[in-house]
């Protein structure tokens, strides 16, 4: 069978360690172990957004959970597909 490829935002990474919303960062949490199953895709915005993080603590937990997806690269297409 075909494994779900899945796209995730930078908001979802920040959503696992936020601890000022806890119901939201458990369920972050649950939602990783279900990542395992499933093609995991961030793009190179996502990657640029991430590592504008200046606590070097929070910096080094996120790029660990980015480590195995895939990272799309922004084209033509990507682009005039966000403009409309």
């Amino acid at each position: 069978m075909k494994k779900l490829k899945i796209y995730l935002d930078t908001s979802v990474f920040s959503a696992y360690f936020d601890e000022r919303d806890i119901f939201r960062m458990n369920l972050t949490i649950e939602f990783w172990k279900e990542l395992e199953n499933h093609d995991r895709d961030i793009s190179t915005v996502v990657r640029e957004e991430l590592s504008a993080i200046t606590d070097e603590n929070l910096l080094q937990k996120l790029s660990d959970l980015t480590g195995n997806f895939k990272v799309l690269e922004i084209d033509t297409e990507t682009e005039n597909l966000a403009d409309i």
